[in-house]
């Protein structure tokens, strides 16, 4: 068997997100039943420790470590054998002690626990997780950049047209030749 004869093996340890039974139930139908993800949390299990990221604060890196597949904040669901990475232990503490300059910043949509397994895993040199698993933040990061984006947009045309504002209602307001126009009806 490929996985018990990995030196080092790595698993995506996928959870529901959080407890609410609605989130489990939400996940059955959109992982489940239509194969589109859902709302999930992740980990990387390599060398008997899981590391994840969460939020962070201004002296603490949001990556932490916890025992595989106990994650207490969410509801394991399944693990996904991503490969053999063949590292030591002090190999995966270096590559994840590289990561915590970079990885300071949550954000629920552009740089989650999704996100950073796909980094960690690539670090790695295992399987990129599946797509499943992020597709949900993928979708609302990419909503909430057109969200910006139209927002910059809509910005832009109201400060071209304040600019023209003045001008126009100036020229509105000068109505000296209209008047003199009317007066010798």
């Amino acid at each position: 068997d490929i996985i018990r004869s990995a030196e080092a093996p790595v698993f995506l340890n996928v959870y529901e997100l959080g407890r609410a039974p609605l989130v489990q139930r939400l996940n059955m139908l959109t992982k489940s039943a239509l194969n589109v993800g859902g709302l999930f949390h992740a980990g990387i299990e390599v060398r008997g420790k899981e590391w994840s990221f969460g939020s962070a604060t201004p002296t603490r890196s949001g990556i932490f470590c916890c025992r595989p597949c106990f994650c207490s904040s969410h509801t394991y669901r399944e693990s996904i054998f991503l490969g053999d990475c063949g590292k030591r232990g002090t190999d995966v503490r270096e590559i994840v002690q590289e990561l915590r300059l970079t990885w300071t910043d949550y954000d629920r949509f552009h740089k989650n626990c999704c996100h950073f397994s796909v980094a960690l895993a690539g670090q790695l040199g295992v399987t990129t997780p599946p797509a499943w698993v992020h597709h949900f933040a993928d979708a609302g990061a990419n909503l909430d950049l057109n969200v910006k984006a139209a927002l910059q947009a809509m910005h832009s045309v109201e400060e071209f047209f304040v600019g023209r504002s003045d001008s126009l209602l100036d020229n509105s307001l000068d109505c000296s030749s209209e008047t003199q126009a009317v007066s010798h009806m």
